[in-house]
């Protein structure tokens, strides 16, 4: 039995969100019934859990237990050298949707499974998918991880137009004394969604602009790794800013614009 996997199309969700719940809850429910048989094929569950994941559905409890404890029955088909790239790829969804299990993820941990995915010949999408699931297993389970996890590639990751024009007002409230420092990054390295960082004396502030590359599709309704990034730097303590790119329409305006809602927002933060 194969789980029926039709499109899941961030457009659909948008104009037919109960047609995509309805997909989902259909899909889980043929998850559950394979308990016994474990037929369904790890790399059509792997497809499934990656669109749902990635279109930031949120899963009910009962849903997210079917989906654990599948995950767990095949975690020994899952270790297997073949299927390594798909075990990381699947703990990353799993853990995006919030249903971890953090026994499991240490037992990994511990047996060294992940090892061989920094250190053989791994498709450079599945050793920075490893990388941004050693970031989520520190910041959200607190485990420690092996220092030869941590190593880090090079994936270049340019900011938008967008972005620059942020900073650059933003750099001119450094000389009035409000910010200490302006900065382009994301504060989780391994997820490749450039945003402005401001440090003040009393906080640490993330500016993050709802365009095509954070949101669906001519949408500000963020996709599954911008709502991902949301939670990690709402866990780290940041202060965050959202600014739609409907503001960049009108240039005149535009930097006035994005100056008040950066004070405003120092402003409501100072007590």
């Amino acid at each position: 039995m194969q789980i029926n996997l039709k499109s899941l199309y961030a457009e659909a969700l948008i104009l037919e969100p109960k047609a995509i719940n309805r997909l989902v809850k259909d899909s889980i429910e043929i998850i559950k019934q394979d308990g016994i048989k474990c037929s369904i094929r790890l790399k059509d569950l792997d497809r499934f859990l990656w669109s749902i994941s990635h279109l930031g559905l949120t899963l009910t409890l009962n849903q997210k237990s079917v989906l654990q404890m599948y995950f767990e029955q095949r975690i020994n088909e899952y270790k297997i050298k073949v299927n390594l790239g798909i075990l990381v790829n699947s703990v990353l969804c799993l853990h995006m949707l919030q249903c971890w299990n953090k026994k499991v993820i240490k037992n990994l941990l511990e047996e060294n499974i992940f090892m061989p995915v920094f250190y053989e010949k791994y498709h450079w999408k599945i050793r920075s998918r490893l990388q941004l699931l050693i970031s989520l297993i520190i910041i959200e389970m607190k485990l420690v991880v092996p220092h030869n996890l941590k190593k880090q590639i090079k994936i270049s990751s340019n900011p938008s137009k967008y972005i620059n024009a942020v900073a650059e007002i933003a750099s001119s409230l450094v000389e009035q004394g409000m910010i200490r420092n302006v900065v382009i990054e994301c504060p989780i390295r391994t997820l490749q969604i450039p945003g402005v960082t401001l440090i003040t004396d009393k906080n640490i502030y993330h500016i993050d602009v709802l365009d095509n590359l954070t949101c669906f599709r001519n949408t500000n309704i963020p996709h599954g790794l911008m709502k991902l990034k949301i939670r990690l730097l709402s866990r780290l303590k940041y202060r965050q800013i959202a600014i739609s790119n409907r503001m960049f329409k009108d240039s005149e305006a535009l930097h006035t614009a994005i100056e008040l809602l950066i004070i405003n927002s120092i402003s409501e933060n100072k007590t």
